[in-house]
């Protein structure tokens, strides 16, 4: 799926969620836990990081809502973070020791069968399930997600070939995912409207062609292909909000860090912070958007120091 399909397909879910009597909405007391267990979670892994000498970084929506509003962007539940391969490779030697008793790592090419084609770090003893998560035997804890920076060929041809081959992974990755965890509460959600239903079955109809390879392993050739070890000035996130083409910059804009205020938090940001979110979000990314384009998270079941929790 490319980045525009994949724009109104987040479009269409959002849309749907008003009428939705599946997922919940976090109460105010609820989503200020949330965020108070997320910026613990940044705190520590940001010290972990820290101490062994590695970068990472606010990306995304979290970069966003440091800039615009010095902490989480007031509709949003989650927290995005950025962190070069060759960093994240020594980050995976040293996380059970350093973080291994409170989280889970869930990551391609690492230990367990990975839930995404990118790192989820997973507090333990907690529930967050989405509408996917609800038959899955897959960790459901609240998480970071991590995006790992890449290089990219300065070669046309070459970066062209690889971008597309990437982006086939990532589009079968999904249908595979999406297949396998197909419940009687996603179609009836999907399918509140001719243009879901239409989705659901289309998704449904790949799915099943794509998910005679268990999508695990798909993550795992995904995690694999996007890596380039060639000589290079260009850097991205390939499995990012606009996957491999959306979000390839020159190395500076991203490194070294800049730092900036994030819930009273010294953190970490792109060097070139208002080239990366004009890149992503477009030049007036400091406006508001209005209150239909704002992106939702589909929650079915939330629970903070749950002893049935994922552990």
């Amino acid at each position: 799926m490319n980045k525009i399909a994949d724009s109104k397909f987040k479009a269409m879910m959002n849309s749907l969620s008003s009428n939705s009597t599946i997922l919940r909405e976090l109460s105010p007391e609820e989503n200020q836990s949330l965020k108070n267990e997320l910026v613990q979670m940044f705190q520590e892994i940001l010290a972990v990081c820290q101490k062994h000498g590695l970068t990472i970084m606010l990306g995304g929506g979290s970069a966003l809502g440091c800039v615009r509003h010095q902490g989480f962007i007031p509709w949003d539940d989650d927290l995005d973070l950025m962190m070069p391969r060759n960093d994240y490779e020594v980050f995976k030697t040293v996380f059970e020791e350093e973080l291994g008793k409170k989280y889970i790592l869930s990551s391609p090419n690492y230990k367990d069968k990975s839930k995404a084609r990118f790192p989820k770090i997973m507090k333990k003893n907690t529930v967050l399930k989405e509408l996917t998560d609800i038959n899955s035997d897959l960790p459901c804890g609240i998480f970071l997600d991590i995006f790992l920076i890449e290089n990219v060929p300065e070669n046309i041809l070459l970066q062209r070939i690889k971008g597309l081959w990437c982006s086939g992974l990532m589009f079968a990755s999904t249908q595979a995912f999406w297949y396998e965890h197909r419940c009687d509460e996603l179609r009836t959600y999907m399918c509140q409207t001719d243009e879901g239903k239409k989705s659901y079955r289309t998704r449904m109809r790949i799915g099943k062609i794509c998910g005679m390879i268990p999508s695990w392993k798909w993550f795992n050739a995904v995690d694999k292909a996007v890596q380039y070890h060639g000589k290079t000035s260009l850097v991205g996130m390939p499995t990012g909000r606009k996957h491999y083409f959306g979000e390839i910059h020159p190395k500076d804009v991203l490194l070294p860090v800049s730092y900036g205020s994030f819930c009273n938090i010294k953190a970490p940001l792109p060097g070139k912070t208002d080239t990366y979110l004009r890149k992503l979000y477009g030049e007036s990314y400091m406006e508001l958007p209005p209150e239909d384009k704002r992106e939702k998270h589909f929650i079915v079941e939330f629970s903070l120091h749950e002893s049935g929790g994922i552990e």
